[in-house]
This record gives structure tokens, C-alpha cells and sequence, in this order.
């Protein structure tokens, strides 16, 4: 029963990525889909219209339905390691909140992650075509949900205008334009509500990506498109964000890119430029904020343990994408390697899923 569960557990983690891969190749060609729609002299344009907006439609409602599922994996795993004592105090060593901290400075612990998440917008906007109705798969959703009601323009002028619940719900917008989506993402990195700016911002960087390759294969184009992916997962991870590991792993890990793009290859052979990439876009995030005289708070020892349990997860996952990941030396510090607390949290894991 116990090798069964596991089994179930990973299943549906594949499950879950295989959906996620399925939106990103197909919400994000939704230019694409327009494109070729708009050279097609045999449809009305009602008929235009229609068929696009169903597309995006469908690959919305799977990408809700995928991050549904990745939100419970994670709350089935929290449940099987709550069975230890208690008895840790938040000023101590600890890493796993669940099981080793108090009953009130849990609570602060689930606090201080939850305000850490408010100020990183990660508030997830529903869907009116997914199945999916419970509330814990949409976290902080009641911060955009007066958002998602308005009128697509009406929602873009706000977002354009610097409103930052605005921006977050516009990102995540299926029938959004991408091209100022990924303006508005850019600028949601220095505000630091980041999250869903980062899922974009691979996402949009990957599938330039496929579409490049399909037109001249891996040629430089493409090869960029890749290091771009790269230094926004890297930037995310630096600020103890994952929001753009998801969308990279799940593409990387199926085809066609685990055959005609290889990472394992790829991602040495390219260290040094997403090394520079990435320390540009760092530069210029910190100079954004200094400018402005933006603070983006330090990091609560609740988020930075919060992190590594879902590293740990994410290579239990997804191990091999991790340790791509891991393998490259981008920056000083090794934000997919195995800190203490991540061991600590894959040895809880591997006892409780045999």
C-alpha cells in the first residue's frame, strides 16, 4: 500500500506537468494561432474570433486544473510528516515547520511565508472554464478577483497605469497581449511581486523558443530564447521565487524539447551566457529599485526554509531537471542545491512515501 501511494504521488506529479506542458505550448502560440488565423481568407471574422478565444480558453482551464494538482501533491506530503513533536520555538534551528515548531510559532511561521507571498503578487487568478472549485487552489485569490471582473481594456489601462493587483491579473490573463504582458511582467520584477511575472516571462521565453526551432532549428535565435528562460528561473530562485521552475521543467522534461533541445547538453555549453544574462538582469533590477527607492524586505527564516522544502519536493519531482539546474554555476550561491534543510526535507519525504 505504502509503494502504491508513492507511485499515486509521482503519477500525479506527471500528470500535472504533462498538463502544464500541454498550456505552454499551446496558450503562449496563441499569436501564432492568430497569425495563421488572420491569413486564412475563407473564415469571417466572427468565426476568427471564436475559434481563437476557445483555444485560449481550453489552455487556460489546463493550466488552473495542472496548478491544481501541483498544490495538492504538496498539501498530501504536508500531511504525512505532521506525527513528530512539536517543540521547537521560530528563534531556533529548525527547517520544517509542520513538524517541528510549536503550535503558536507555526502559526507565525505560516504567517510571516503567507505576507512573503502577498508581497511576491503570488495571488492566482481563477478560471470560469476549470472544473477545479476549491479555494486553496487559487491562494490569495480574493486580491484579484475585483480585477479579473473587469473588462479586458479597462483591466490593461490599470495594469499599464502601475496598479499592482492589476498587473498580477493581467499577466495571468489568457486573451492579455503578450507583448504587454511581458512589458508589465518586467516591471512587476522590480516591484517584486514577481511570481506569476516570472511564470510568464519563461513561459513567453520558451515558447519563442519551440517557434524558433521549428523555423531554423538551434540556431542562435533559439539558443538565446533558452539562455532567457534560464537567468528568469535563476533570478526567481536568488529571490527565493519558484514561480518560473514549474513552467521551465515541465517543457524541458517532454517533447519536443527533451529530444531537439536537450538541456543536459544545452545548459553547460551556454553557462557563461546565461551568466551574464542574468547578472544584467539583476543589475538592472537593483538599479530600478534604487531609483525609485523601492526596499524589498529581507528574507524571513520561515520563506527561506519554506523554499527549500519546495526544492525538496521539486527533486523528488522533477530530479533530473533540478539537477541540471544545479550543475550550472551562475551565481555565488547554489539556489537548487542540497542545503541542510532540503536534506533534511528529502529524508522526511523518502520515509514517508516508502
Amino acid at each position: 500500500m505504502k509503494n502504491f501511494s508513492k507511485k499515486l504521488l509521482l503519477g500525479g506529479a506527471a500528470l500535472s506537468l504533462i498538463c502544464y506542458t500541454y498550456f505552454s505550448g499551446n496558450c503562449l502560440s496563441c499569436a501564432e494561432i492568430e497569425g495563421t488565423v488572420d491569413n486564412s481568407k475563407t473564415l469571417s471574422a466572427e468565426s476568427v474570433v471564436a475559434k481563437t478565444n476557445l483555444t485560449k480558453e481550453i489552455a487556460s482551464t489546463i493550466l488552473i486544473e495542472s496548478r491544481s494538482e501541483q498544490a495538492l501533491i504538496s498539501q498530501s506530503t504536508n500531511q504525512k510528516i505532521r506525527n513528530l513533536p512539536k517543540e521547537k520555538q521560530y528563534s531556533d534551528d529548525w527547517c520544517i515547520a509542520d513538524i517541528e515548531l510549536n503550535e503558536t510559532d507555526f502559526a507565525y511561521a505560516k504567517t510571516q511565508v503567507n505576507d512573503w507571498n502577498v508581497l511576491q503578487g503570488k495571488s492566482r487568478a481563477k478560471s470560469p472554464y476549470s472544473s477545479y472549485v476549491e479555494e486553496s487552489g487559487y491562494p490569495n485569490n480574493s486580491l484579484i478577483v475585483s480585477y479579473e471582473e473587469l473588462p479586458l481594456a479597462e483591466l490593461r489601462e490599470l495594469a499599464v497605469k502601475g496598479d499592482k493587483w492589476a498587473m498580477v491579473a493581467y499577466v495571468q490573463n489568457p486573451f492579455a497581449d503578450n507583448k504587454t504582458k511581458d512589458e508589465i511582467a518586467k516591471e512587476l520584477l522590480v516591484q517584486g511581486a514577481s511570481y506569476y511575472a516570472l511564470e510568464h516571462l519563461v513561459l513567453s521565453s520558451i515558447s519563442a523558443a519551440k517557434t524558433s526551432y521549428r523555423r531554423a532549428g538551434a540556431d542562435q535565435e533559439t539558443l538565446e530564447h533558452i539562455v532567457e528562460a534560464v537567468k528568469y528561473v535563476y533570478w526567481g530562485a536568488e529571490n527565493y521565487n519558484l514561480g518560473g521552475v514549474g513552467p521551465f521543467v515541465s517543457n524541458i522534461s517532454l517533447e519536443p524539447l527533451k529530444s531537439n533541445l536537450p538541456m543536459e547538453v544545452l545548459l553547460p555549453t551556454l553557462e557563461n551566457e546565461i551568466k551574464i544574462s542574468y547578472q544584467e538582469l539583476a543589475s538592472w533590477v537593483q538599479r530600478e529599485r534604487e531609483e525609485r527607492g523601492l526596499d524589498v524586505p529581507d528574507v524571513p527564516k520561515a520563506v527561506k526554509n519554506e523554499y527549500a522544502k519546495n526544492i525538496a519536493i521539486r527533486k523528488q519531482i522533477s530530479s533530473n531537471e533540478i539537477e541540471f539546474l544545479s550543475g550550472l554555476n551562475i551565481t555565488n550561491d547554489n539556489s537548487f542545491g542540497n542545503t541542510s534543510c532540503v536534506n533534511e526535507y528529502l529524508a522526511h519525504l523518502n520515509k514517508h512515501s516508502n
